[in-house]
């Protein structure tokens, strides 16, 4: 996984050039965001990993990313449709991202599979943004450790 997840924020920060590299990052929970991150960002979260076994010692992984889109709502309507908005970086990264095995040993397919409404996301500090997640697949083809 963490291989993966360093592949996906490298993929990113070479791909989306109006977010800066330092605002794309591996964060421990989907509703996070470091101190000094500057909007629009990008959070990278793990997810559940699936493991199946088949016939010659052969191990699938299925493993859920999330990703996190964040925008400032001081853009008003922007903020989700506009330029640098939570619908185009969205798109960037399915662009970056779907069907790009991102050059990982035994990656067989990615694949987008939610896709859910954008959402207001209020900050305790009383900054208002807007949230855009996406949720991508990578099944990874293995070979099994016990035989």
């Amino acid at each position: 996984m963490q291989e993966l997840l360093d592949a996906i924020k490298a993929r990113l920060q070479s791909e989306l050039a109006h977010v800066r590299d330092r605002d794309i990052y591996i964060t421990p929970h989907i509703g996070f965001i470091p101190q000094g991150v500057k909007r629009p960002c990008i959070g990278i979260k793990d997810g559940k990993v699936e493991h199946s076994y088949g016939a010659g010692y052969s191990k699938d992984y299925s493993m859920g990313i999330t990703l996190a889109i964040f925008c400032d709502l001081g853009k008003k309507e922007a903020a989700v449709s506009g330029d640098n908005g939570v619908l185009e970086i969205q798109k960037a990264c399915i662009t970056a991202l779907e069907g790009n095995k991102l050059g990982l040993s035994g990656m067989d397919r990615v694949r987008v599979v939610f896709d859910p409404e954008s959402e207001l996301f209020m900050v305790k500090n009383g900054s208002e943004m807007v949230r855009k997640k996406l949720g991508l697949l990578y099944e990874k083809r293995g070979v099994a450790t016990n035989g």
